[in-house]
């Protein structure tokens, strides 16, 4: 990611941070994009308004309520593997999936069941509606379902 991209990345980040609701935010933390502990852009935008940790990766995701992916990453596909629940929000301009790949109908059928986002308004009202009674829409059957096939479609293999 390009610094010109972090910009607006963060903004857009920014934007989905200031509209969820107070009771959730001191629950909130961020852990932004790859950049160095003490970046200035990283300090502007995050370290000044939230919890900002580089604590461990894997016991923030399972300690965490709900994990917000930011960006296509194998983020996502880990909390898929640990069952961990979590949302996905990136643009679309910034993270294309590839026109001439039939993961294209998949993410879709994520975006259609609120598991990705494109639209931090969207995003922050679904968390606001849902955040306390997280875990049955994660763990009912319908999502699990979803997952566990996005799961065996393009993380577990034969080999």
């Amino acid at each position: 990611m390009q610094p010109e991209q972090f910009i607006d990345y963060s903004k857009r980040n920014l934007l989905l941070l200031d509209k969820i609701d107070k009771k959730f935010k001191k629950e909130l933390f961020v852990r932004p994009y790859h950049l160095k502990k003490d970046c200035l852009i990283t300090n502007k935008f995050f370290k000044e308004n939230y919890k900002f940790t580089f604590d461990n990766y894997y016991k923030n995701i399972l300690e965490s309520k709900l994990t917000i992916c930011t960006y296509n990453s194998t983020t996502f596909l880990e909390c898929f593997v640990l069952n961990a629940p979590c949302v996905l929000f990136w643009d679309q301009k910034e993270w294309p999936l590839n026109e001439n790949n039939k993961s294209r109908d998949d993410f879709l059928i994520l975006k259609e069941n609120n598991i990705l986002f494109d639209n931090s308004i969207e995003l922050s009202e679904f968390i606001n509606r849902n955040y306390e009674k997280i875990g049955e829409w994660w763990y009912g059957e319908k999502i699990q379902k979803i997952i566990n096939n996005f799961k065996n479609k393009y993380i577990y293999s034969e080999n």
